[in-house]
């Protein structure tokens, strides 16, 4: 097992124009996030306040952190530890039972969407470009990597997901962290 980190609702976002690449814009991204107050009763590594981001292969390319409204993390041992950042104290949960029930509400699953007309349908993956968009996609992917004018791709399908039931994002999570264990989950 590894150490499960979500994130949940955007507090904040921290513009890296020049990229993980540009040491003025770290510097100054992790300024921002050393500016918000916090309490860190943990002193865990990573507890506390942090920021996530999905990040571009290329380092100078623009990148975004994403300060979330809560975080939860459960280390390998079993600690938990959660870091709620809020406008303004008073909003925080003050207690336990009220720090557990906005965890409860960050891990459990999300409401069903209605179905239009109110009638029932399976669980579906539809793709919304076709199998030839993609086969061009990939070949003109590989292409430009044999002109070297790519070292490194990374293709994906745009495709509608309809789901019955909830999803227990929790359970996806940990699953996808299980799959890839170096993954950064958010």
């Amino acid at each position: 097992e590894s150490r499960v980190l979500v994130g949940s609702g955007p507090m904040w976002t921290i513009a890296l124009p020049g990229g993980l690449g540009s040491p003025a814009d770290v510097r100054r991204a992790g300024a921002s996030l050393a500016s918000v107050e916090c309490e860190d009763l943990v002193l865990a590594r990573g507890s506390g306040v942090i920021g996530f981001g999905a990040h571009p292969f290329d380092s100078s390319a623009p990148a975004v952190l994403m300060l979330p409204a809560v975080t939860y993390a459960r280390e390998v041992d079993g600690q938990e530890w959660m870091t709620v950042v809020a406008d303004d104290r008073a909003s925080l949960p003050s207690s336990r039972d009220q720090q557990r029930q906005l965890l409860e509400r960050l891990l459990e699953p999300g409401e069903k969407a209605p179905i239009p007309g109110g009638t029932t349908v399976a669980s579906s993956i539809e793709p919304l470009t076709s199998d030839d968009h993609f086969r061009t996609m990939v070949a003109r992917s590989v292409e430009a990597i044999h002109r070297h004018d790519l070292v490194k791709v990374v293709l994906a399908r745009h495709v509608e997901v309809s789901m019955v039931d909830p999803i227990a994002v929790s359970d996806l999570l940990s699953r996808w962290g299980r799959l890839e264990p170096n993954c950064v989950l958010f």
